[in-house]
């Protein structure tokens, strides 16, 4: 026994000695193998990081260049407007049902900066046609329709508070005389008081903005123009017109909105006396789900310089509903209209029934149904068809 314990302890050491030889030749080969391995990782990170400078820069030059050509787009001139094409029957006239080329609007804008722009509008009126021959002021042969510039304006807003414009613009009263394009109205017939109490257009300087209130915003328009009657390059009288529009967006309605308008001039000319006129009106609009509604009420009170003062009074109230891409709805017209000559006024009704279906984002056919009453006398019906397109993007 003692033999074999002395033989142990003499052997041993050679055995830790042995152990111990290859323990350090692994741990240099494992030492090896993770250097080699950190040389590949950082070979591969090198790699990525290359990469994603280099995507990185791809990106920055691809979104400065988006960027270019989407101010290069704004800065160009855009082009838009509207065409429509009409089928009427008026039992009014004797004559058969035809075809009327009715508008034809080109739109002009430019965005200078994110400041100024400007707008213009010519409408094309009943297919025009006018031919003249040198020298001659008259029209030769059959001249039809109408070439007008319905807006031309300058536009300075340095923020959404507040705003000016310069030129000719459609005057701010109610809602028809500034959401009045085909494509985007109910009907072609316009409500009988629009454009009889509250001008179309005003040659002048318009104030705009939005002011935010609690929750909701208040657009206001307040304008100083040369007047009625007056064109665009002269004032027919020293004193100028005025106006204001103002309206609260309602914030339980889409698109909901209510507001007044107020417009006062001096009328002159050869066929009246000089006529003092101030007009006011209200107006709402909401939609709720397919359901939309809107109404407009104007008067206006003149009271000429020698003469007896006199009203004319207005409204209209629209309803219609949305099924799938189709409106139907009807309107209630009424419009108290004054004969100076006779100093008499007359009462105008009129119910319509209208159907649009929009068979593109950008086109709406229309049908639609009027029946109009004077005085309660016999009525005259009015059935129109039409094609209205929407020429921009």
């Amino acid at each position: 026994m003692r033999k074999w314990l002395v033989l142990v302890v003499a052997i041993h050491p050679a055995f830790a000695a042995a152990d111990t030889d290859n323990d350090e030749a692994e741990l240099k080969r494992r030492l090896q193998q993770l250097e080699q391995q950190i040389q590949t990782l950082q070979k591969n990170h090198d790699t990525l990081a290359s990469s994603i400078a280099k995507t990185l820069k791809a990106g920055e030059l691809a979104q400065d260049t988006t960027l270019d050509l989407e101010k290069q787009l704004h800065s160009k001139l855009q082009v838009s407007g509207y065409a429509d094409v009409e089928l009427r029957n008026d039992t009014r006239a004797d004559d058969p049902p035809s075809f009327r080329i009715h508008h034809f609007s080109l739109i002009l804008t430019k965005q200078v900066d994110p400041h100024w722009r400007t707008f213009a509008e010519i409408e094309y009126e009943d297919a025009p046609r006018m031919e003249f021959t040198p020298g001659a002021p008259d029209c030769q042969g059959d001249c039809s329709g109408q070439i007008f510039l319905e807006a031309m304006n300058v536009d300075y807003s340095p923020s959404d508070t507040v705003g000016v414009r310069v030129g000719r613009f459609f005057t701010p009263a109610g809602i028809w005389s500034i959401e009045h394009y085909p494509p985007f109205v109910a009907t072609q017939e316009r409500p009988l008081h629009i454009y009889q109490i509250f001008p179309q257009l005003v040659d002048g300087a318009l104030l705009h903005g939005a002011l935010p209130i609690v929750d909701t915003f208040l657009n206001y328009d307040v304008y100083v123009g040369n007047g009625e009657g007056s064109s665009g390059h002269a004032d027919n009288n020293s004193k100028k017109a005025f106006g204001m529009r103002a309206a609260v967006q309602l914030p339980w309605a889409a698109r909901g909105e209510l507001g007044v308008s107020a417009y006062t001039d001096t009328l002159t000319g050869t066929s009246q006396p000089e006529t003092n006129k101030f007009a006011t009106g209200i107006h709402a609009k909401a939609r709720k789900g397919q359901v939309a509604f809107q109404t407009e009420l104007a008067s206006a009170r003149y009271k000429p310089k020698d003469g007896t003062a006199y009203t004319t009074a207005g409204y209209y109230v629209q309803l219609g509903v949305d099924i799938s891409a189709a409106t139907i709805g009807y309107r209630y017209d009424y419009f108290e209209e004054y004969d100076m000559p006779s100093t008499t006024t007359t009462d105008l009704r009129r119910n319509s029934i209208f159907a649009n279906y929009r068979v593109h984002k950008n086109i709406v056919l229309k049908l639609e149904q009027h029946r109009t009453t004077r005085d309660h006398a016999n009525g005259a019906n009015l059935t129109l068809a039409s094609i209205a397109v929407y020429l921009g993007e």
